[in-house]
């Protein structure tokens, strides 16, 4: 992970000094990657309304670090010394402390925001990310001759019965029973149904 310009240590007055993410004091909205745009702005319209103080000092302070940083839940979990090191505890902290949020918001406020889509978490980390090359060819000769089992190949044909092929899968499939796909002559593989498979 990268590493934060924000740190977890706190003073030894405990939560009292624990202290939020500087764009939370300025009100920037320079929004972290992977966070909802919609949940940013309801931890800022939170902050003017004065509704943050509902929560209790930690939880505030989890809830801001976590959106204004790159932290994940691991590593709240590791600042908390939580016995998940994946941070289930702290992810249901965070939610429950958004919901609290949300509810203590003015009406009028509270109206611009719909709970289902700002009380979420950031996405996923692995979301959007390309494999190297080297983690390609793992898994590919991971698979290497591995078969499929009778229920397995039943399900499929079942799922791909009455689907017609686009006209671009229906040209390359003819030029794989020709011999050639991209050049490269490939070898005739016999079929159950009797046919053959260049």
């Amino acid at each position: 992970m990268q590493e934060n310009k924000y740190s977890l240590a706190t003073t030894t007055d405990a939560t009292a000094q624990l202290r939020l993410p500087e764009q939370f004091y300025r009100l920037d909205l320079e929004i972290p990657p992977r966070v909802n745009p919609g949940t940013f702005n309801l931890l800022i319209d939170a902050l003017k309304c004065g509704v943050d103080a509902e929560l209790e000092d930690e939880n505030r302070f989890l809830t801001y670090f976590y959106y204004g940083t790159d932290s994940s839940l691991g590593d709240l979990a590791r600042y908390r010394g939580s016995k998940n090191p994946k941070g289930a505890m702290e992810g249901r902290l965070i939610i429950e402390s958004l919901t609290i949020l949300w509810a203590s918001l003015p009406p009028n406020v509270r109206d611009k925001y719909d709970p289902d889509e700002v009380i979420v978490l950031k996405a996923p980390v692995r979301k959007g990310t390309t494999l190297s090359e080297r983690t390609k060819s793992k898994m590919r000769q991971k698979h290497l001759g591995k078969k499929h089992s009778d229920e397995t190949k039943w399900l499929m044909s079942k799922i791909h019965t009455g689907v017609k092929a686009s006209a671009e899968t229906r040209a390359l499939l003819s030029r794989i029973r020709k011999g050639s796909v991209r050049g490269v002559p490939l070898e005739r593989i016999p079929l159950s149904t009797g046919t053959e498979l260049y």
